[in-house]
């Protein structure tokens, strides 16, 4: 963390130990990453199955089951640490889930 003094710099997952005497040590243990928040369109995606399963939407369905597939694809690769590969998925999800709502 560029904010912190040298002293505490240190690499995630390893505790630092202060050069002072009677310095705190500092323990980073998780470290957040957008998967902690983001669903990568998952609920809108199975919203929209749900919603094209009870009104009709047979021939969506299809493509909202690849949506699922692919939103759960980028929420593991998230949780990996690959944001691109995560975000592209995502929005593949979105693509699918909007050509869905056409058909």
């Amino acid at each position: 963390d560029p904010y912190l003094p040298p002293s505490y710099q240190m690499q995630v997952g390893y505790s630092a130990t202060a050069r002072e005497p009677g310095a705190p040590q500092v323990v980073i243990s998780h470290q957040t990453t957008p998967a902690d928040y983001d669903d990568y369109n998952w609920t809108t995606s199975c919203m929209m199955m749900g919603l094209c399963f009870f009104f009709g939407g047979w021939l969506a369905l299809p493509l909202n089951f690849m949506a699922i597939c692919m939103s759960s694809s980028a929420k593991d690769a998230a949780r990996r640490g690959d944001a691109a590969l995560a975000q592209r998925k995502a929005m593949y999800a979105l693509l699918l889930n909007a050509t869905a709502v056409i058909l």
